[in-house]
């Protein structure tokens, strides 16, 4: 009997704490989607253009070889000289 009530306290302050994290987690998540949409309705197709542009470069950097690039940059450098 004294093992269970030792054990309660234990199982209320673990069903408080679940119940905290998990609100404050939905209420951050709908700032962000409050957030996200106001960005898409104040965003010109100018600002979505550009952040297209960003988006496919990203891609485009992720695919190149930097030591080829920096072979190339140091043999025309020194072709220059």
């Amino acid at each position: 009997m004294h093992h269970l009530l030792n054990t309660k306290p234990i199982a209320l302050k673990n069903l408080f704490t679940i119940s905290a994290t998990v609100a404050s987690a939905e209420g951050s998540s709908s700032h962000l989607k409050l957030i996200k949409t106001y960005l898409r309705l104040t965003m010109s197709t100018e600002h979505l253009s550009d952040l297209a542009k960003i988006s496919i470069k990203c891609d485009v950097a992720v695919l190149l070889d930097y030591i080829d690039l920096i072979n190339e940059l140091v043999a025309v450098s020194t072709r220059k000289v």
